[in-house]
């Protein structure tokens, strides 16, 4: 989207040592994802999805969680890559930690003045956790933002 409140900082998992700013992620790395203007967690948990989980009933809803950028074991994503390290560009797939699900986004899935009249979500595609996994819909690309290396 290029948009700022599209940005998410990549963290260290939930309850771990705080790593240092650029440090390599792993490949199958446990991380938080937060949010970068509400500093906020990308949190899933047993919840239906309000628009995908109207056709797929095991979709789970995705929401932001947390205070500061502290929450719970419900923010923890494991980082599915290739090789080595998660490296700007190249695909990655989050798998939830708690529930296995993986997050998903859909065009089909967007919130418009039909279905969220008037609300800030208005434009946005909506985010759930899906399983069985669909590969088109779960893989990411970090492309914009701030990148830093050790």
């Amino acid at each position: 989207r290029g948009q700022s409140d599209s940005f998410f900082l990549v963290r260290e998992a939930n309850d771990v040592e705080e790593c240092e700013a650029g440090t390599p992620i792993k490949c199958m790395s446990t991380i938080r994802l937060t949010h970068l203007n509400s500093n906020q967690n990308l949190h899933s948990h047993n919840v239906r999805s309000s628009l995908i989980g109207q056709h797929d009933y095991s979709a789970q809803e995705i929401s932001l969680f947390g205070n500061n950028g502290e929450g719970d074991g419900g923010d923890n994503w494991v980082a599915i890559c290739e090789g080595e390290n998660w490296v700007r560009g190249q695909k990655v797939k989050f798998q939830h930690q708690d529930t296995s699900k993986y997050l998903s986004a859909r065009s089909d899935a967007n919130y418009n003045e039909r279905n969220c009249r008037g609300c800030p979500l208005v434009g946005h595609l909506e985010a759930a956790a899906v399983w069985p996994m669909e590969e088109a819909h779960i893989a990411f690309k970090a492309i914009e933002g701030v990148h830093l290396y050790n």
